[in-house]
């Protein structure tokens, strides 16, 4: 995936071909180098607007720039774009010592994180559900009595499966993905489900009203980041 630095590992292989100055050289006359270096800072772009910043990456961008100095300039340019970023970040992309948290102050954020973007993923996953059926639809019949509008409407259905890839992509940096589906009847679990209104003693059966989402945990075992809001199953 796009934001993963494994994609981009051939480049080292490459670079090995030069010598340093040759390959700094190369890298900044390369029309394709140039292209690469912008897919992986719109990569790093990605990343740190969700609250990520990834040094592998922005070692990649630096072979691909050529070097360091010529990678900073990108992230630099990244933080400009992005005012508002967190200290730690800001710091990261304009390559100023970053200053400790608490181990205990990093795990709270993270976490607070990852139910944002579960909850994003949740609903990112129904909205490309409903942009579907409005492309199998309303889009035909829209078609012959609209078309200005048909055509407006096709670009932003495009637009949303664009955004939704992005938050797909960070949420699969971070091993997230949704579990079971929206109208499934399950056994009920409290560690896993919410009951939409309140606990209810006695419970067995529920249907799914809006799925978990699950990543690894410690030692690789699956934890729910968000627990799925469930109803009793008659």
């Amino acid at each position: 995936m796009a934001t993963s630095p494994r994609t981009y590992a051939a480049i080292d292989v490459i670079r090995g071909w030069f010598r340093e100055r040759e390959w700094e050289e190369f890298a900044d006359a390369s029309p394709s180098g140039r292209l690469v270096a912008r897919d992986i800072a719109e990569a790093m772009e990605i990343l740190v607007r969700a609250g990520i910043g990834d040094d592998e990456l922005f070692t990649r961008l630096s072979w691909a720039t050529g070097n360091a100095e010529r990678a900073r300039e990108s992230a630099k340019a990244i933080l400009a774009r992005n005012p508002g970023l967190s200290e730690e970040l800001s710091h990261w992309l304009s390559g100023k010592p970053i200053r400790r948290r608490s181990t205990l102050a990093a795990q709270s954020q993270m976490l607070a994180f990852e139910e944002a973007l579960a909850q994003i993923l949740i609903d990112g996953e129904r909205l490309l559900e409903l942009g579907e059926q409005v492309r199998r639809d309303v889009l035909p019949e829209l078609s012959v009595i609209a078309p200005h509008s048909a055509a407006a409407l096709e670009n932003l259905l495009g637009f949303v499966r664009t955004t939704f890839g992005s938050v797909r992509s960070v949420a699969g940096s971070r091993l997230m993905r949704v579990r079971g589906e929206a109208g499934s009847v399950v056994e009920f679990s409290p560690l896993e489900h919410e009951i939409a209104g309140g606990p209810l003693p006695g419970v067995r059966k529920v249907r799914i009203v809006r799925p978990a989402v699950e990543a690894p945990g410690e030692g690789g075992a699956l934890r729910i980041v968000r627990k799925a809001l469930v109803e009793p199953a008659l």
